[in-house]
């Protein structure tokens, strides 16, 4: 508790206090006639009357200071300040808690948001379970709107959880200033319980009207963080085990940070140079272990801990299904290599490749294979193609003089398909990108697409008809005609393609494009944005989508779902549609960047208002403007009193 001037200058009048002692000092009493009969009385009487009358005018002489001294207080606006909330309030109180994730900031034990909610119940202790007051949550500012008063407040108090969510003040802030201004209350005091980052604010916040206390409360936050903004996969876990680290330093220490990662029984460490007040991305190779089969086991990554432990573990899957298992059945095989369809795939599709004529396809071949690839063959086997949709495995049908409308009919009517002739075009055709697609690739951006396929020209296609929509146009000709058709099956995945993969059909196997379609086309068909594809969010983006959408796998923190009103960090299941993600979701960058408000207000340009104050503070003017009243009365009083005892002053 302090004593603070708001106009300390004021002070100086406190000189003429030296005035009424000055004029006490030179007052010398009027000698009044009396007449005795013994000078011995007259004596004696004289020596009493001047005792009294030097106590008396001491008296009036400290009386006239304390006026004068009262007076000057007055003019310094006189307040008392108390951080630790001994002070009552009576006014309207609003009670707003951040209750996002950078609470849950540990300090001796014990987190920002428990610690505000302590001293939260220690101030409601000291008010009248009447007295209006209100609480707005960061995340949900309206969400106990029902709390009208302090009482009720401090019964629920207990229930009220953290969220892990990106949550600011401002919301909250303007609809206390639009209450209080709606409702025109008298004396109503914002109580601001937060770590004080200025990542707490989205702006700057308005300047509160005169006669309205803001008040900081201090839970002594921790000033600096070190942390995980983010551990993604660098590229697709067939090619290569590579992961980019993100890291947020918020403090000012320059340093090397040690990155412990364990993966099944192995485990490695990385030593990454970070700076202060920097983001810092760090690449993490991980070798292979073992033949390059279908494996899953989780990777951990993990930093020392600090008083911030939500940032400093991220775990994810590590699923590594290698190359796919491709079966080629070559239904135009050549006296030399280069005269069969499947040479150009040949020379792409290297590993984990065989190669068949239609009397080799089997069943045991088809459950070998992921993809399968039939170039222009004669007669399919419908059977063993309708296995393998079951067992959600990709077949490409590549057409050709050699193919058979009449065997193929019966099959392809189960997509809507109906094959005719092979037809030469009376001029070759150049390619075009169809507006909906189906097969994702960087190829078919409009800025892409010239550059891979701007001189391809097709020459032959087969003539074929579409009865209703279960394959999707991926690329036509130019004449609007399908050249590749997409689409899926009896929960596996069927591609189409009206020309052939030889140059008796088009020049497409020469072009730049060629390569990376085919790549594109065999991880289509071999699902691999199911297989290997994570899914990053954060906290905030996974609630928008539904929480009853991701499962929870691996919880990085320590906290249970249970005590928070949002996801955990951690890595979930999420139901996107018809397929089953892996989700890693992780804290929002801001909840790590623990700098403080003169720190960052440089950074940002933002600034907190001059009438927010980090102590309470109460306006004394009234109660010295009372105490002058009543000292100018008593001083009246006992002057007068002399004046009529003793006949003058």
């Amino acid at each position: 508790m302090g004593f603070v001037l708001l106009a300390p200058l004021a002070l100086l009048g406190l000189v003429g206090l030296g005035v009424p002692i000055y004029l006490h000092m030179r007052h010398k009493p009027r000698a009044v006639p009396f007449r005795f009969s013994a000078l011995d009385f007259l004596l004696q009487a004289r020596r009493k009357r001047q005792r009294q009358l030097r106590v008396e005018q001491l008296i009036l002489m400290l009386m006239r200071l304390a006026v004068l001294a009262a007076l000057v207080l007055l003019f310094a606006r006189p307040f008392q300040e108390s951080a630790s909330k001994l002070l009552t309030h009576s006014g309207p109180l609003f009670i707003l808690l951040d209750d996002s994730a950078s609470m849950l900031a540990e300090v001796s034990g014990e987190t920002l948001f428990d610690r505000a909610k302590r001293q939260i119940e220690d101030q409601l202790a000291r008010a009248s379970d009447e007295q209006e007051a209100y609480l707005l949550l960061a995340s949900n500012p309206t969400g106990h709107s029902q709390l009208t008063t302090a009482g009720a407040i401090r019964r629920e108090l207990k229930k009220i959880k953290p969220s892990m969510r990106h949550a600011t003040l401002d919301e909250a802030y303007r609809i206390a200033l639009d209450r209080i201004r709606l409702q025109r209350m008298e004396r109503p005091q914002i109580e601001l319980y937060s770590d004080h980052r200025m990542t707490s604010w989205q702006a700057s916040p308005a300047e509160p009207e005169p006669g309205i206390q803001v008040h900081l409360n201090d839970l002594k936050a921790p000033s600096t963080n070190i942390g995980f903004t983010q551990v993604k996969h660098l590229k697709k876990l067939s090619e290569q085990s590579d992961f980019e680290v993100q890291v947020f330093n918020a403090s000012n220490e320059r340093t090397s940070l040690p990155i412990s990662i364990d993966v099944g029984s192995m485990s490695m460490e990385e030593q990454i140079p970070i700076s202060p007040h920097s983001h810092t991305s760090h690449q993490i190779f991980i070798p292979e272990q073992g033949p390059q089969t279908e494996r899953s086991q989780q990777v951990t990554f993990q930093i020392p801990d600090d008083a911030f432990p939500l940032d400093n573990r991220e775990v994810l899957q590590h699923t590594h299904y290698g190359a796919p298992n491709i079966l080629i059945v070559e239904g135009d095989p050549g006296q030399v290599p280069e005269d069969e369809e499947s040479y150009f795939l040949g020379l792409i599709l290297e590993e984990n490749t065989q190669t068949v004529t239609p009397a080799g396809f089997d069943r045991d071949r088809m459950l070998w294979a992921d993809v399968i690839i039939m170039l222009n063959v004669d007669e399919p086997s419908p059977e063993i193609m309708s296995e393998a949709l079951s067992r959600k495995k990709g077949i490409l049908i590549a057409c050709g003089n050699r193919l058979l409308p009449e065997t193929w009919n019966p099959f392809l009517s189960g997509v809507g398909l109906t094959l005719w002739d092979w037809n030469p075009l009376e001029a070759p055709q150049v390619l075009r990108a169809s507006d909906q697609m189906v097969v994702h690739s960087d190829l078919f951006n409009n800025g892409n697409f010239p550059l891979y396929f701007g001189q391809t020209q097709v020459t032959h296609t087969q003539i074929m008809t579409q009865d209703g929509q279960s394959l999707e146009p991926v690329l036509q000709l130019e004449d609007g005609s399908p050249l590749l058709l997409a689409g899926t099956s009896n929960g596996g995945r069927i591609l189409v393609w009206s020309s052939n993969f030889d140059l008796s059909g088009s020049n497409l196997p020469i072009q730049p494009g060629f390569v990376p379609l085919i790549g594109s086309l065999v991880d289509y068909l071999f699902f691999r944005e199911q297989r290997v594809e994570h899914v990053y969010l954060s906290v905030d983006e996974a609630m928008a989508k539904g929480s009853d959408q991701f499962s929870l796998v691996t919880n990085w923190t320590d906290h249970s779902p249970d005590s928070v009103t949002s996801l955990v960090p951690g890595l979930y299941r999420y139901q996107d549609g018809d397929v089953l993600r892996s989700a890693i979701v992780h804290l929002h960058e801001a909840e790590s960047r623990f700098l403080g408000l003169d720190e960052e207000a440089s950074d940002q340009g933002q600034t907190l208002p001059a009438q927010f104050q980090r102590s309470h503070r109460f306006d004394l003017g009234r109660s010295f403007a009372w105490a002058f009243f009543i000292l100018i009365l008593a001083e009246s009083t006992f002057a007068a009193r002399i004046t009529s005892k003793w006949g003058g002053r």
